[in-house]
Order: C-alpha cells, then structure tokens, then sequence
C-alpha cells in the first residue's frame, strides 16, 4: 500500500488489520461498520480491518452531504442480517439513495475476471483514483488483495491535476489504473 510517503509492506498491512480502528469507525447497526477517511492509508486499512472481523463496511465518505451521511447510518442498520461484505449507497439523484450490497462472492467473481483479463498479479503497481464510496474503489482493493498487486492511492493534491498524475504514474512506475473514461482521455 502507498499513500503519499507512506509506504506499507503486505506484512504491516495485515497486522494493522487485525483490529478495527475506532477513530474513524461507526457502529452502524450489528454487523454494519461505517468509516469515514482521509484519501490515505486508512483508505486501505479501514476496509481490510473490518472484513477481517467478518462484518459489513460502509464507506461514509466526508465530501458527501452531512444529511446524506446521516441517511446512510441510520438505513444501513435494515442490512444487518445480510452476508455483505460492502454496503454501498446509490446516489440518490432520482430520490432516496438506494442500498447496494456486494457480498464476497460478488466481488471475488468480478476480481477474479479482471485480474485474469488485465494481467494484474504480484509485483503489478495499481493506481486507484476512485473515491472509497464508488463501486469503482471497491473493485481497485479487492483487485490488488486477491491478485497481491500493491495498491497507490492518487493523492488528493493532485487528483485532479492531469500533467500531475501523469508525473505520479511514471515516476512509480504504475502498471495499471482504472479511471473515468472522461479523465483517462484526457491523460
């Protein structure tokens, strides 16, 4: 795991893993675990800790409407009796914000076809420029841990900056990165 100086062996991550941090965590009914993190690390420990502990994650991503936040809080709790590993939220443009959940199955069959098309294995430098709360980001970490590729975090200060990014992508020498069509046009 990179992030910015930060840089974590497979080791580290596991043990920072083996136990859900409570200074960016919310109980968010019986085996629901929201969290709310700064585009670093935490973006990769938080998800893996709270799977380790067999529950539920609920990516609650700060730029998102407080309203909206409490929204997804409060309804995640009707999911408790769900074997999901990620609970996602829809973003509502065309009303209530809609649950999704990607149970592991779900997500080991999409990895398991991206990193068999992609190439993506040991050694492999992924970017990801996804916010946590997008299937996007979900799809970026589970990629890298079932393939044991090591996941980059694209920096907040430069996340919308092409010629930065760019920089980014061959300075670390980045073998893949799934964007937005709109951005990897551009790039």
């Amino acid at each position: 795991c990179v992030a910015g100086d930060k840089r974590l062996t497979f080791a580290e991550v596991d043990k920072l893993t083996d136990s859900i941090d409570p200074s960016y965590t919310v109980r968010c009914g019986e085996r629901v675990v929201g969290f709310s993190v700064p585009r670093d690390e935490k973006m990769v420990l938080a998800p893996l800790a709270i799977a380790k502990a067999g529950l539920t994650q609920l990516p609650l991503d700060s730029s998102y409407p407080e309203e909206r936040l409490e929204f997804m809080k409060q309804d995640a709790s009707a999911y408790d009796g769900t074997d999901a590993l990620v609970l996602l939220y829809t973003s509502g443009t065309t009303g209530t914000p809609k649950g999704v959940i990607l149970s592991e199955e779900n997500c080991r069959i999409f990895t398991d076809f991206h990193v068999k098309h992609t190439g993506l294995k040991v050694g492999s430098r992924y970017a990801t420029y996804a916010g946590y709360g997008f299937d996007a980001y979900q799809h970026d970490l589970w990629a890298c841990v079932w393939a044991g590729a090591t996941i980059y975090i694209i920096q907040d200060d430069i996340r919308f900056n092409l010629e930065a990014i760019y920089e980014y992508i061959c300075k670390e020498g980045i073998t893949h990165c799934f964007m937005t069509t709109q951005m990897a046009t551009q790039l």
